[in-house]
């Protein structure tokens, strides 16, 4: 035993050559896909890549105008698709994610009547040279216009190809496109003012085919967000001249569209830890923002990303500063926010403070990309995550804003650095990104309480409901609440046990490698768990298996307290079959107290209760069972009250 810093008793348990044996005998379920990834040798049984992974890859440069009064764009794309699997590719699968709004196009949400439209119109499209009939007609063409197994109406554009792509080949398409994003959309995207519009899920994209289930023709609904493959981007914006452009990547031709003083600022930024107001409200009220009121072509460069998104405004204020990632190299980071929303004058300190934390701690990996950029324009709350490139809304309080602000730029890491199938398993990134704010908030904002309390109490209201189903379960057969529980909550739960169970040291240790293994890759649950288990040194499928395979529920109880002059042994029974660690205050007959604790380790051989013995210099009063940052569904089992006191 040892005391905690407030007086607590904390109880050391081993985990033991026992404990070991049996979590060797259970076993998790691999689909067949990853079975066949293992004897492929694309994946590893440890947690590693194999030594036949594989990854394509494309190159995009696009040109793009975008009017920002009527939220019309219209586009000309050429990408160069590089295969680099082992297979011969007969087809290409081409994402259209703006169809979302197409007349009788699959979604499954409700838009009014008022913003369903034609989707993307596709002018112009051709492989290698050749022009492609895409026509929608029945008999006219053998390329399949939107459609999916089910409907001609997905978000998805499937060219045989005349030609096989073989191992090593490229190809080049070009695509001219139309798209008009309609106000009242904002759907992680849209219109917020009169010309400020965040745009993102909006060009032709080359969907990923990997090593598990070839191309993905999962339709864009919209309920799950992305996964992509890494691609290099030049992306030319053109827009009405008194509009400012921020975007994935970094602006190429600063000089060519800012005012001179704007320049300036920016230059300052990239070396300044203070935060430098590059447009204040005063510079929106004179209305001058640019080098000329025409068109202007705004061109950015991105190398190595998922995704790109772009914002624009001419009512914006925009302030930057930096940090340094690693010796020689610094990150540009950018807040652009409504002047009037609140707290957001200190957006960029607190993405400067995220940044940092997150390289200091977990994850203790330098930040990737040269820049980011927080742009603050939605007017609901919440926020949404592309590489370098995050909308953001508005928020309740400071404590909010931090939380915020350092979710979304945890996406980094997950999905976009690491580049999870968030369509299938979004736990695999929402989780991480729900619980790496936590000590920054906890530390920063301590009179709010533990900040995994809300993880825990909006997963506690839905466990053990007919709603409440295995993590390890698909994303994309789920939608609403049992979306929302699998994607955030208890993940974010089972996350936090594990780090509470392994200790800050391993558990960093397990993390950083398996985001150094998996990165410009894409892993999925068995490659995480895997690499925890290897690198930790212990088998945890007993833990797996039960957060992330099981129905169950977390329930601890006080079964029996027994009090014998100084000596109290008090039993613990594991109601539910979800490992969570066992938190206990002793209350004392004068009102002075201790805690007992063991970690969730206490139940990897399989057992079912517990007994924690403390030594005592006056009558036990009151035992109390439980943590608030550890989910457990039944309060009336967790309270025991001498009777002869």
């Amino acid at each position: 035993m040892k005391v905690l810093p407030f007086g607590a008793l904390v109880l050391q348990l081993f985990w033991g050559s026992v404990h070991l044996a049996f979590c060797q005998s259970t076993e998790l379920f691999v689909p067949r896909s990853m079975q066949m990834a293992y004897e492929d040798g694309t994946r590893t049984r440890d947690g590693n890549p194999g030594k036949n992974y594989w990854i394509n890859r494309a190159a995009y440069h696009i040109r793009a105008n975008f009017d920002p009064d009527l939220g019309k764009l219209s586009g000309t794309e050429k990408v160069t698709y590089y295969n680099q699997s082992p297979d011969a590719l007969n087809q290409m699968v081409v994402r259209l994610y703006p169809d979302l709004l197409k007349k009788g196009g699959i979604r499954n949400v409700q838009f009014s009547p008022d913003i369903i439209n034609d989707g993307v119109v596709i002018r112009r499209l051709t492989i290698n040279q050749q022009e492609i009939n895409i026509s929608d007609a029945p008999g006219e063409s053998r390329y399949y216009w939107r459609t999916n197994r089910l409907s001609r109406n997905g978000t998805n554009l499937i060219i045989p190809l005349d030609k096989l792509l073989r191992p090593g080949e490229s190809l080049e398409m070009e695509i001219d496109w139309e798209v008009t994003f309609p106000r009242g959309f904002s759907e992680r995207m849209g219109a917020f003012g009169p010309r400020t519009w965040f745009v993102a899920y909006w060009y032709p994209q080359i969907a990923v085919y990997d090593d598990i289930d070839g191309w993905d023709r999962l339709n864009y609904t919209p309920s799950q967000e992305m996964y992509n493959d890494f691609h290099d981007y030049e992306v030319e914006i053109t827009i009405p001249g008194q509009t400012l452009v921020w975007a994935t990547g970094e602006l190429q031709n600063m000089d060519a569209v800012l005012l001179p003083r704007f320049v300036e600022k920016l230059q300052s930024a990239t070396t300044s830890d203070d935060v430098i107001h590059i447009v204040t409200e005063e510079d929106l009220l004179d209305g001058k923002l640019t080098n000329d009121d025409s068109l202007l072509t705004w061109k950015y460069k991105a190398t190595h990303v998922p995704d790109f998104a772009f914002g624009v405004s001419d009512s914006l204020q925009w302030d930057a500063t930096s940090v340094e990632a690693e010796k020689g190299r610094r990150v540009n980071i950018h807040a652009v926010y409504d002047p009037k929303s609140p707290y957001y004058e200190e957006c960029a300190s607190i993405a400067r403070m995220s940044i940092s934390d997150m390289q200091e701690n977990i994850p203790g990996l330098p930040y990737p990309y040269p820049q980011l950029t927080v742009f603050q324009a939605d007017q609901g709350g919440g926020g949404m995550e592309f590489p370098m490139l995050c909308n953001d809304g508005r928020v309740h309080d400071r404590a909010d804003l931090i939380d915020l602000t350092y979710h979304e730029i945890a996406h980094t890491w997950f999905p976009f650095y690491t580049g999870i199938n968030e369509r299938k398993y979004s736990w695999m990134d929402e989780g991480w990104a729900n619980i790496f704010p936590n000590d920054l908030v906890y530390k920063e904002e301590s009179q709010n309480g533990d900040p995994m309390y809300y993880n825990v109490m909006s997963y506690v209201r839905a466990a053990g409901t007919e709603d409440d189903l295995p993590l390890i379960m698909p994303s994309k057969w789920l939608s609403g609440w049992p979306y929302l529980e699998n994607t955030y909550y208890k993940p974010s739960c089972a996350y936090h046990t594990l780090r509470d169970m392994l200790g800050d040291q391993v558990y960093k240790k397990c993390l950083k490698t398996y985001i150094e293994r998996w990165a410009g890759k894409h892993p999925l649950p068995w490659d995480f768990f895997n690499t925890f288990n290897d690198v930790s040194g212990k088998n945890l499928n007993w833990f797996w298996k039960a957060w992330f395979f099981d129905y169950g529920v977390p329930d601890l109880g006080l079964k029996e307290v027994a009090v014998k002059g100084k000596q109290a042994h008090i039993t613990i029974e594991k109601v539910g079959t979800m490992p969570i660690p066992v938190y206990l205050k002793i209350v004392f007959e004068d009102g002075t107290g201790q805690q007992l604790y063991t970690s969730a380790a206490v139940w990897a051989n399989g057992q079912t209760e517990t007994v924690l013995k403390l030594k005592t210099e006056q009558p036990v009063r009151e035992v109390i069972l439980g943590h608030e940052a550890f989910p457990d569904v039944n309060e009336e089992n967790q309270h025991w009250i001498n009777p002869n006191l």
